[in-house]
């Protein structure tokens, strides 16, 4: 799992810089079509390995990595595509829709996934997906191609090789956005230390009903947020709605770790789920408002490689560090740990407690950051 994951992710920190500049050279429209196809392509190659050829775990992982690339260049295009799309004034509601679509998509997914499956199998979903894909397809044609891109002729010529560093040029001349990116690249490493237990984790507390319920809080979380972050006015897109969003994540954090009961670890799922979109959202209609519209293709590649470079780091840390660091720290600091919070996947919840307290941390740092404080 650990490797497919790695797998999956990695074309988000090597292609960053390539994508950000193909995605602010040509049609962003043409980018997503071409990206979209190559994942059909991908899902015609799984149907006929898994028609006709043995579906090993090595292909799996070649075919994990060729459609992370293809979604990779897609998601960027979109993201640049937005500011394009709609007006100024609705860039936040924009940014927030697409919160409630990520939300949906986890909540929908897996349960259709799974009523299916064992009704028509994985060649079944494969075609399920193509027929997706058609169906994208013949709506993303439908829109005006000049509304993808800045129809600048003369960015297109000064675009060449030596242009792909600008995003990373960009970033590090804003002293607020450098501020912002460094907060949550530590932060995605804190919550994928904590996040990619989910599973194991829910399954010590009892049995796959516990870990549904526990699950289906998170999704129904990101759910709520995202319907927040999307329609209400209450929420300011500044620096403070980040801080208290961090905050709500790291308590969260902590609760989930606190105790072994599941449905106080459910509770601590859904709000660390529901501040998840709202800091997405903020900071990335921070990002968008902050940043040229001729750079952002670039801009935003670049914050995703150096967002999640850490990523990778959390996935192979954290499996040691539960099967091994933590019981050994156990056996001779037991005692008063047990007093407090009990035995029951103590190593699993001491994770989750101090990913809360790093989030804390980082959160109380940045908000008393000059530069962070002008966003």
């Amino acid at each position: 799992m650990v490797l497919i994951l790695l797998f999956s992710i990695l074309p988000a920190i090597f292609l960053a810089p390539f994508s950000g500049y193909l995605c602010d050279k040509y049609n962003r429209k043409a980018i997503i079509i071409c990206a979209d196809s190559i994942a059909a392509l991908i899902s015609v190659f799984i149907y006929i390995c898994v028609s006709y050829y043995e579906f090993n775990y090595f292909v799996l992982c070649v075919f994990t990595f060729l459609d992370s690339c293809a979604n990779f260049f897609d998601n960027n295009a979109y993201q640049a595509s937005i500011t394009t799309l709609v007006s100024p004034d609705e860039v936040k509601t924009a940014n927030g829709m697409s919160q409630i679509i990520d939300s949906l998509d986890s909540i929908a997914s897996p349960i259709v996934a799974g009523m299916l499956y064992p009704l028509i199998g994985l060649n079944g979903i494969i075609i399920i997906d193509l027929i997706s894909y058609l169906v994208s397809l013949v709506i993303l044609v439908t829109i005006d191609s000049s509304k993808f891109s800045m129809d600048n002729e003369n960015q297109k010529k000064r675009n060449t090789k030596r242009e792909i560093l600008l995003g990373f040029k960009f970033i590090f001349s804003q002293g607020s956005l450098r501020v912002l990116l460094i907060y949550f690249t530590i932060l995605n490493f804190t919550f994928n230390l904590a996040t990619s237990l989910i599973e194991p984790f829910g399954l010590t507390l009892g049995n796959t009903f516990d870990l549904g319920i526990i699950k289906a809080c998170g999704g129904f979380g990101i759910l709520c947020g995202s319907l927040v972050v999307t329609f209400s006015k209450k929420i300011h897109f500044t620096y403070k709605t980040i801080v208290i969003g961090g905050l709500v994540a790291g308590i969260a954090l902590q609760l989930m770790g606190f105790t072994h009961i599941t449905c106080i670890v459910a509770i601590g799922r859904f709000s660390f789920s529901f501040v998840t979109p709202i800091l997405n959202t903020v900071a990335g209609t921070l990002w968008m408002q902050e940043t040229p519209r001729i750079l952002q293709g670039r801009v935003f590649a670049s914050r995703s490689m150096i967002a999640r470079c850490f990523v990778p780091l959390s996935y192979v840390v954290v499996g040691p560090l539960v099967d091994i660091v933590l019981p050994k720290l156990l056996q001779s600091n037991l005692g008063l740990i047990i007093n407090v919070v009990g035995t029951q996947a103590l190593e699993y919840r001491l994770v989750f407690c101090g990913a809360g307290v790093l989030c804390v941390l980082i959160t109380c740092c940045v908000a008393a950051n000059t530069n962070f404080r002008k966003l």
